[in-house]
């Protein structure tokens, strides 16, 4: 079925359904993007909280931290179902580190020096510029 024919009103809109299909594929692979960036930053910060508890709580957030992490290999999967893998693991792995560096700074109070700033701007940088040809 090459075209889809929606009436709305007096107007007739043609659709392409493999643009369509093509647009759901991009969603759905940012949503994973996504999902692979926010598992991970949640997975290193739980992992930073069971180093800093013994017992008990050490266990709890370390058993948290993998099903974080499981959250990773899931969202991974998924982004490189439709989709460039070296431009997926550039991203995800890209974002991840970013987001990482900045979640560390806001929750845990840790300053960042202006050589680890430059750092994460150059990857943030290098994550713009990695679509272009």
């Amino acid at each position: 079925m090459p075209h889809l024919i929606f009436a709305t009103g007096q107007m007739t809109v043609f659709v392409d359904a493999s643009q369509k299909e093509k647009r759901m594929q991009l969603i759905y692979t940012v949503a994973a993007v996504a999902g692979y960036i926010l598992a991970s930053v949640g997975s290193g910060l739980l992992f930073r909280v069971a180093a800093q508890h013994t017992g008990r709580m050490a266990l709890l957030y370390f058993i948290l931290g993998n099903c974080a992490g499981l959250g990773v290999s899931i969202s991974l999967t998924l982004a490189l179902r439709n989709s460039n893998p070296n431009l997926i693991f550039a991203v995800c792995l890209g974002g991840a580190f970013c987001a990482l560096q900045l979640a560390s700074m806001l929750v845990f109070k840790q300053p960042l020096t202006p050589v680890q700033w430059v750092g994460i701007s150059l990857v943030a940088i290098g994550l713009v510029l990695l679509p272009f040809k």
